[in-house]
């Protein structure tokens, strides 16, 4: 799944990026439909990224407990051998 974090840290960048040009437009904005455009634009870019972020997250835990698991089982086979 190293290729799927490599994108999953592309894509965060590319939100990041998205994201401040939103807020810049954002403060450039003269009307309100086009404040509200912005703002939700932003919003869903931070939201965006904060999953992305959690998500790889999640994966980072997930091989930290599988190689705990791993672990458990050769000392469990060590014993099991004396």
């Amino acid at each position: 799944l190293g290729w799927v974090s490599i994108y999953a840290l592309i894509m965060t960048l590319v939100f990041f990026g998205l994201s401040i040009y939103a807020a810049i437009q954002f403060f450039d904005a003269s009307g309100t439909k086009e404040l509200l455009m912005w703002a939700t634009i932003f919003m869903f870019s931070v939201l965006t990224m904060s999953l992305l972020k959690t998500w790889q997250w999640l994966q980072m835990d997930k091989n930290r407990i599988l190689r705990e698991i791993k672990r458990l089982e050769l000392q469990i086979s060590l014993l099991a051998k004396k």
